[in-house]
């Protein structure tokens, strides 16, 4: 077999394996490292769009890390980067993940917006306004936490970092026991 024939042939079988590897599997956000994003149940490298943001962002300033995202069904702000989320269409934002992320100001404006939404590690500020959005709020692990809900809104209480740090309308970081970013 000629060695070009060979190369050729390689490249082709290696273009056929589809092993997923059990170490690059996610449910959230949290389970990848390494800078990788939680997509489509894989951790993936890069996840730079064309823009040059990364690919959950609407637009970005990449040298500040800052990423704004524009509703969708599933969000995840990517590890590393200040997200700023907007949901303001009916049924938008199903799932909201900031596990990872520096801090996320997310708005749930839209009617049965952010049904769940996921702060962890860092500093979140969620704003419920949406005639029944918000149905789960966890920020239980975040360095701080202040969350607002509307009435019509938060059909649970939202998960604080700590029980004093909840307000008859949601989670505040106002206390020094509830700031610890």
């Amino acid at each position: 077999m000629s060695p070009r024939l060979a190369v050729l042939l390689a490249l082709v079988t290696a273009c056929t394996i589809n092993e997923r590897s059990a170490d690059y599997t996610c449910t959230v956000q949290a389970d990848c490292t390494g800078g990788r994003t939680c997509s489509s149940g894989l951790c993936v490298a890069g996840g730079m769009g064309s823009n040059g943001c990364p690919t959950a962002c609407t637009s970005c300033d990449a040298a500040a890390k800052t990423c704004a995202i524009e509703g969708g069904n599933t969000v995840t702000c990517p590890t590393g980067w200040s997200c700023f989320v907007t949901c303001s269409r009916t049924n938008s934002c199903d799932k909201v993940d900031c596990d990872g992320a520096t801090s996320c100001t997310v708005t749930c404006s839209g009617v049965d917006s952010c049904k769940e939404l996921r702060c962890r590690t860092g500093r979140c500020n969620v704003a419920c306004s949406g005639q029944g959005s918000c149905d789960t709020v966890d920020c239980q692990d975040a360095c701080a936490c202040d969350v607002s809900c509307a009435q019509g809104a938060c059909n649970a209480k939202p998960v604080c970092p700590m029980n004093v740090c909840s307000t008859p309308t949601g989670c505040s970081s106002i206390l020094p026991a509830c700031n610890g970013c």
